[in-house]
């Protein structure tokens, strides 16, 4: 949280100098944005409205009247020419660039019948720079001949080269086609003479001739071999840059759709918010894209076909676009909610509280102080972010044939039907992407398979680098300048995100894009395209305020009062998975961490969960110089319960071994005391063991199905069976009160050198059991034979350990969920032992 006692006294002192100064990070970004980026120096003087108004002046001096047609229109932009033009003196260029440059907007009118299109060029200043008419190919056109035709051609040409100014073009070249419907197309070029000034440049203007008309008018550019060449190589690396970036993108979200079955399954997934963002990302994804006119475009079914005539477009052409162009825009948006659902619960269960305010503004507390933080302090960081981008794209400023190019996708909107809210809505799609496949979903995918937080940290690190490579496709980029400006946003969204919280990222992203493309139309003369740039930065600023009021006067909500109903389930599972994590930590502790050395005798002991903790439990300690006690508990899956009562037991036990008791008594009196803290169908599993090492007598007690004991009465292992039949049914006195379900049986045996006796709970039982391949008996003797594996040098301790992490394995496959545990003493050759 910001500006509270988490942080030290210097901390919030540097938080509130970067919240203050945010403002002047702000104008210094768009200083530079003006300086620097050539988006800023396009020169549109028109906007969507008037070009169509433009476009249908000029149509009427071609002879044809627009009103009551089909209009459309879109912006196009050539960087091979922005980056040409940039490279060299503005006046060498400039004649140049009036005619063809590097930006320009086509106009697109189409006939009420659909059978004939009239396409209009149109330069930044509104000026017409070409055109193309296509008629009906059942329409007859007759012939008129090469020298009509070539008059027609000169008589464009010369109206056309009144507007060319100082450039000097050569002789006209004729290529001459026949259309299938045998019409004659003639066509005529002009190339403009080179000049030492641009000698890698060539232009041409071409005239098309059909019958008696001029139907066509288009300029090309095309460079020098070599200096195309030079620019194809600038431009490879880049676009390897951004395939690799879509197929990461790819990748991750199919993770987030695996996600989202596993938690859909586990009941913990977002499935009301996942559907919201479906719905919101893919309506605005419709609304930007069916805003413009790119529909009306395809529905021409290419004007510029060889064929010399438009083709009537079929009745559910246009049905047909708008119906697969929104089912892509719902893929998307339901790809994006689906993944963002997939991702959520992991990062809700690793980093608690980081979706707080998140949840505020989705349960609709948007004037809360959470909300209000969030954007704050996202708009703050966002103004940084913004200037740091620009600033280490500073080196490439005055190298402008290998530096920014123009925002191609931005502009090919920018002219649609309803454009004043795309700066906005572009900043939120941006951001809520290259938060979803840079930082959720990696931090989903790392939370559980990374255990450590530095790696892990490393490799989060790395997945958002790659995802905020999308920097390479909204403008064309160097590639050493685009790895510098993806390590700033990556940079910006790890830092909002570990120092605040998951809002603060998505606006700490959202902003910088936001004053970007406002920068970009409010620097155009065009009055309709600055008033579009004003109204987003307004309804931006209005929200800043009201959320920087509420930012001291909200109110605060915890996180449980915002979280969605599925997260109860999360928090049920992660209150289990701490009460089995402090039952594991429990049974550690309470375990010996060494066990008795004793001259002549081998101790072994282990327990291993196999997925949950049981709860099992075992001790040895020394009594005297000659005596070891052995204590073994079965946990019966009770967790944390279990530990518990063995925590009591193991402190009860201690005060009667020291008077002397016996191993019958001991047991008895601790099944009295347990009783009440037992339920009515649960019984008391322990065994209590008195070893006497010098005399090689064990005595011992036992209560509950488990633990059981077996003996191997040689070292090779060749006779092991278990002590069951050899216990009797113990008889105490009054003084102790046995419990109804309780029955304590004993037994006292003597060994030999060589002997071998094994104590195990029942979850090794069930697991030997389950598997039909290992016997009980087989099971011990591969433990306790003195040539187990052929491995002589090998451990007792260390072949009881292997022999259970292998059993635990195949525990886990079975689906067993219980605790294995063994306690093993052999004998050996050598003598009398003695306790040490």
């Amino acid at each position: 949280m910001l500006l509270n006692g988490q942080h030290s006294r210097r901390t919030r002192l540097a938080l509130l100098l970067l919240l203050a100064l945010s403002p002047v990070a702000y104008l210094l970004s768009i200083w530079l944005i003006t300086k620097t980026d050539p988006n800023t120096q396009i020169g549109f003087t028109i906007n969507r409205t008037g070009s169509i108004r433009r476009a249908a002046d000029y149509a009427l001096t071609l002879g044809t009247n627009t009103e009551g047609w089909t209009s459309g229109c879109k912006v196009e932009v050539n960087n091979d020419r922005s980056f040409y033009f940039r490279s060299r003196a503005a006046h060498d260029v400039e004649p140049i660039r009036r005619l063809a440059p590097e930006a320009f907007v086509n106009v697109l009118f189409i006939s009420p019948d659909g059978r004939e299109y009239l396409e209009v060029r149109l330069a930044p200043d509104g000026r017409p720079i070409g055109f193309e008419r296509r008629r009906s190919p059942g329409q007859e056109i007759a012939d008129a001949g090469e020298e009509r035709s070539r008059r027609l051609a000169e008589s464009a040409f010369h109206v056309f080269s009144q507007d060319a100014g100082a450039v000097q073009f050569e002789a006209p070249v004729l290529k001459e086609e026949r259309s299938k419907s045998s019409r004659v197309i003639r066509r005529y070029s002009w190339h403009a003479a080179r000049t030492d000034a641009l000698p890698e440049l060539n232009l041409q203007t071409t005239f098309t001739v059909l019958g008696e008309e001029v139907t066509a008018q288009r300029i090309t550019t095309e460079f020098d071999p070599t200096y195309a060449n030079n620019l194809i190589s600038h431009h490879q690396l880049p676009q390897v840059v951004v395939g690799f970036y879509w197929l990461f993108v790819g990748i991750i979200s199919l993770y987030g759709l695996y996600r989202y079955i596993q938690r859909t399954r586990q009941k913990e997934v977002p499935h009301a918010r996942s559907l919201l963002l479906c719905m919101v990302v893919a309506s605005l994804y419709m609304f930007i894209g069916l805003q413009t006119d790119f529909h009306i475009f395809t529905q021409a079914m290419s004007p510029r076909a060889a064929e010399g005539g438009a083709r009537e477009a079929p009745p559910w052409l246009f049905w047909f676009i708008l119906l697969s162009t929104g089912l892509v825009f719902v893929t998307m948006g339901l790809i994006q909610g689906l993944a963002y659902g997939g991702g959520e619960g992991d990062v809700r269960e690793a980093y608690p509280g980081k979706l707080a305010s998140l949840d505020a503004l989705i349960t609709g507390r948007v004037f809360s102080r959470n909300v209000a933080r969030a954007v704050c302090t996202g708009a703050a960081l966002g103004g940084w972010a913004l200037l740091a981008e620009y600033v280490v794209l500073l080196p490439w400023a005055d190298r402008p044939d290998t530096g920014q190019g123009l925002a191609k996708r931005f502009y090919e909107i920018l002219f649609g039907q309803y454009a004043w809210p795309l700066p906005l809505l572009l900043a939120f799609v941006g951001a809520l992407m290259a938060t979803i496949v840079g930082l959720l979903l990696p931090l989903s995918f790392l939370a559980r398979r990374v255990r450590s937080p530095r790696a892990s940290l490393g490799f989060l690190f790395v997945l958002s680098l790659i995802a905020s490579l999308d920097c390479f496709q909204n403008r064309p980029l160097p590639f050493a300048a685009g790895m510098l400006e993806a390590l700033v946003l990556t940079g910006t969204l790890l830092a909002a995100f570990f120092a605040f919280d998951l809002l603060t990222a998505i606006i700490s992203l959202a902003a910088p894009i936001l004053v970007t493309y406002v920068v970009y139309v409010v620097s155009q003369p065009a009055a309709g395209l600055r008033q579009t740039g004003f109204v987003s930065v307004g309804i931006a600023l209005m929200i800043l305020a009201v959320e920087l009021y509420f930012f001291y006067r909200g109110r605060e909500y915890a996180e449980d009062e915002v979280r969605p109903l599925y997260a109860r389930h999360l928090a049920e599972r992660l209150s289990l998975q701490a009460e089995v994590s402090t039952a594991r930590e429990a049974q550690v502790r309470l375990m010996p961490r060494v066990l008795p050395e004793v001259f002549g005798v081998q101790f072994a002991a282990s327990c291993l969960p196999a997925r949950v903790v049981g709860g099992d439990f075992y001790d040895l300690f020394t009594i005297d110089d000659k005596r070891i006690g052995i204590f073994i508990a079965e946990g019966g899956g009770r967790g944390l319960e279990a530990a518990l009562i063995i925590a009591f037991a193991k402190g009860f036990l201690m005060p009667r071994i020291e008077r002397g008791y016996r191993p019958t008594e001991i047991i008895c009196d601790l099944q009295h005391q347990l009783a009440p803290m037992l339920d009515q169908n649960q019984e008391l599993s322990v065994a209590y063991a008195v070893l006497d090492t010098s005399a090689r007598m064990l005595s011992y007690a036992r209560t509950g199905s488990y633990p059981q004991v077996l003996i191997s009465e040689n070292s090779n292992g060749r006779d092991v069976r278990q002590l069951y039949a050899e216990e009797r049914k113990a008889e105490a006195s009054s003084a102790f009160n046995f419990a109804s379900n309780c029955e304590v049986r004993e037994a006292t045996l003597s060994l030999a050198i060589g002997d071998s006796v094994v104590f195990f709970t029942d979850g090794l039982a069930q697991s030997l059991n389950a598997d039909f391949k290992t016997s009980t008996d087989e099971w011990v003797e591969s433990v306790v034979s003195a040539h187990a594996d052929g491995k002589r040098g090998e451990s007792l301790q260390t072949k009881l350990t292997k022999a259970l992490e292998t059993r635990a394995k195949r525990t886990r496959k079975i689906g067993l969920e219980d605790d294995l545990t063994a306690v093993v003493v052999q004998f050996e050759a050598g003598g009398e032992g003695a306790a040490g």
